[in-house]
């Protein structure tokens, strides 16, 4: 089954939530402004950087940016980690050793 690519809207929806105008994703990404008005409009970029740069620059997966869909994995900093592991406790304790006779 072949996922259907939605760049468009997905670049879209990325500029409005992140409050960012095409010639600023342009900018920081280092795509040129007519090649990020080529996607917003539909067409399919000629190369993997481009979408490369581009999801860097927004801080999404290529998944998200391609597909619109989310990856399974992320990464996982102090406070992510707090939150998944929030609601459990950790004990450890020391092993007694026991001495065998020889």
């Amino acid at each position: 089954m072949q996922k259907e690519i939605v760049i468009q809207k997905s670049l879209k929806n990325y500029l409005h939530s992140k409050s960012l105008s095409q010639s600023k994703l342009a900018s920081i990404s280092g795509v040129s402004t007519s090649g990020l008005h080529g996607l917003l409009n539909g067409s399919i970029p000629k190369g993997l950087l481009t979408l490369i740069s581009l999801s860097e620059s927004l801080g999404v997966g290529l998944d998200e940016l391609v597909f619109g869909e989310k990856t399974i994995s992320q990464k996982i900093n102090g406070p992510n980690l707090w939150e998944i592991t929030g609601e459990y406790e950790l004990i450890i304790t020391k092993k007694s050793r026991s001495v065998s006779s020889s």
